[in-house]
Protein backbone atom coordinates (compact mmCIF):
# COMPACT_ATOMS: atom_id res chain seq x y z
CA UNK A 1 0.00 0.00 0.00
CA UNK A 2 2.57 2.26 0.70
CA UNK A 3 4.79 1.60 -2.34
CA UNK A 4 1.74 2.70 -4.46
CA UNK A 5 1.83 6.35 -2.50
CA UNK A 6 5.33 6.67 -1.52
CA UNK A 7 9.18 6.02 -2.92
CA UNK A 8 11.06 5.20 0.35
CA UNK A 9 14.40 5.05 -1.49
CA UNK A 10 14.36 8.84 -2.87
CA UNK A 11 12.75 9.47 0.33
CA UNK A 12 15.88 8.36 2.79
CA UNK A 13 18.47 9.79 0.39
CA UNK A 14 16.33 13.19 0.62
CA UNK A 15 16.61 13.23 3.79
CA UNK A 16 20.59 13.07 4.43
CA UNK A 17 20.62 15.29 1.63
CA UNK A 18 18.54 17.91 2.36
CA UNK A 19 19.40 18.20 6.34
CA UNK A 20 23.13 18.72 5.97
CA UNK A 21 23.55 21.45 3.85
CA UNK A 22 20.64 23.39 5.30
CA UNK A 23 22.19 23.02 8.62
CA UNK A 24 25.32 24.25 7.56
CA UNK A 25 23.37 27.17 5.65
CA UNK A 26 21.65 27.76 8.92
CA UNK A 27 25.29 27.36 11.53
CA UNK A 28 26.40 30.20 9.11
CA UNK A 29 23.74 32.71 10.26
CA UNK A 30 22.22 31.52 13.98
CA UNK A 31 23.22 29.02 16.74
CA UNK A 32 24.37 25.38 16.48
CA UNK A 33 20.57 24.56 17.90
CA UNK A 34 19.02 26.44 15.42
CA UNK A 35 20.78 25.19 13.37
CA UNK A 36 20.43 21.69 14.38
CA UNK A 37 16.78 22.22 14.56
CA UNK A 38 16.43 23.72 10.47
CA UNK A 39 18.23 20.71 9.62
CA UNK A 40 16.50 18.11 11.69
CA UNK A 41 13.37 19.65 9.94
CA UNK A 42 14.47 19.97 6.64
CA UNK A 43 15.31 16.80 6.71
CA UNK A 44 12.23 15.23 7.77
CA UNK A 45 10.16 17.55 5.18
CA UNK A 46 12.91 16.44 2.47
CA UNK A 47 11.68 12.73 3.86
CA UNK A 48 8.08 12.82 3.10
CA UNK A 49 8.13 15.34 0.19
CA UNK A 50 10.63 13.33 -1.75
CA UNK A 51 8.56 9.94 -0.85
CA UNK A 52 5.27 11.69 -2.24
CA UNK A 53 7.05 13.90 -4.95
CA UNK A 54 8.24 11.34 -6.72
CA UNK A 55 5.12 9.17 -6.93
CA UNK A 56 3.31 12.43 -7.99
CA UNK A 57 6.35 13.15 -10.85
CA UNK A 58 5.60 9.37 -11.91
CA UNK A 59 1.87 10.14 -12.16
CA UNK A 60 2.70 13.55 -14.10
CA UNK A 61 5.24 11.76 -16.18
CA UNK A 62 2.71 10.10 -18.25
CA UNK A 63 0.89 13.29 -19.28
CA UNK A 64 3.79 16.25 -19.43
CA UNK A 65 7.42 16.35 -18.66
CA UNK A 66 7.67 19.97 -17.99
CA UNK A 67 4.16 19.02 -15.68
CA UNK A 68 6.51 16.26 -13.98
CA UNK A 69 9.44 19.08 -13.36
CA UNK A 70 7.89 22.01 -11.96
CA UNK A 71 4.90 20.74 -10.03
CA UNK A 72 6.94 18.59 -7.50
CA UNK A 73 9.50 21.67 -7.43
CA UNK A 74 7.15 24.50 -6.51
CA UNK A 75 5.72 21.98 -4.09
CA UNK A 76 8.80 21.47 -2.03
CA UNK A 77 9.95 24.72 -2.61
CA UNK A 78 6.78 26.36 -1.02
CA UNK A 79 6.80 23.81 2.19
CA UNK A 80 10.29 24.13 3.15
CA UNK A 81 10.23 28.08 2.82
CA UNK A 82 6.83 27.96 5.00
CA UNK A 83 8.25 25.87 7.88
CA UNK A 84 11.70 27.73 7.71
CA UNK A 85 9.38 31.09 7.89
CA UNK A 86 7.31 29.32 10.99
CA UNK A 87 10.60 28.16 12.30
CA UNK A 88 12.64 31.50 12.61
CA UNK A 89 15.35 30.03 10.76
CA UNK A 90 18.06 32.48 11.06
CA UNK A 91 18.74 32.06 6.78
CA UNK A 92 15.08 30.77 5.57
CA UNK A 93 15.64 32.20 1.74
CA UNK A 94 19.03 31.03 1.54
CA UNK A 95 17.57 27.21 2.94
CA UNK A 96 14.81 27.59 0.19
CA UNK A 97 17.08 28.15 -2.76
CA UNK A 98 19.19 25.44 -2.16
CA UNK A 99 15.92 23.53 -2.17
CA UNK A 100 14.71 24.92 -4.86
CA UNK A 101 18.20 23.86 -6.78
CA UNK A 102 18.58 20.66 -5.92
CA UNK A 103 14.53 20.02 -6.63
CA UNK A 104 14.44 21.62 -9.64
CA UNK A 105 17.71 19.45 -10.64
CA UNK A 106 16.90 16.20 -9.16
CA UNK A 107 13.45 16.59 -11.26
CA UNK A 108 14.74 17.41 -14.50
CA UNK A 109 17.37 14.44 -13.82
CA UNK A 110 14.46 12.27 -12.89
CA UNK A 111 12.82 13.02 -16.20
CA UNK A 112 16.24 12.00 -17.86
CA UNK A 113 16.28 8.74 -16.95
CA UNK A 114 12.77 7.64 -17.25
CA UNK A 115 12.98 8.80 -20.75
CA UNK A 116 16.30 6.86 -21.57
CA UNK A 117 15.91 4.20 -18.90
CA UNK A 118 12.08 4.08 -18.71
CA UNK A 119 12.71 3.51 -15.03
CA UNK A 120 13.93 6.07 -11.92
CA UNK A 121 14.20 2.78 -9.85
CA UNK A 122 18.00 3.64 -8.13
CA UNK A 123 19.27 0.12 -8.59
CA UNK A 124 18.15 -0.51 -12.24
CA UNK A 125 19.65 3.19 -12.65
CA UNK A 126 23.03 2.27 -11.04
CA UNK A 127 23.55 -1.28 -12.46
CA UNK A 128 22.67 0.61 -16.01
CA UNK A 129 25.42 3.30 -15.26
CA UNK A 130 27.98 0.43 -14.04
CA UNK A 131 28.10 -1.64 -16.98
CA UNK A 132 28.43 1.40 -19.12
CA UNK A 133 31.35 2.23 -17.42
CA UNK A 134 32.85 -1.40 -16.68
CA UNK A 135 31.89 -2.92 -20.11
CA UNK A 136 34.57 -4.53 -21.94
CA UNK A 137 35.85 -1.84 -24.93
Amino acid sequence: MVKKYFNLQYASIGFLTMSVPVFIINLMGGTIVQAFIAGILQGLLSFFIIGFNTKIFEFLHDISNILAIIVPTLITTTLSLSIHLMNHSPQPILSASYVFIVALSNFILLTYFKKVHDTICIKSITKKVINYFFQDK
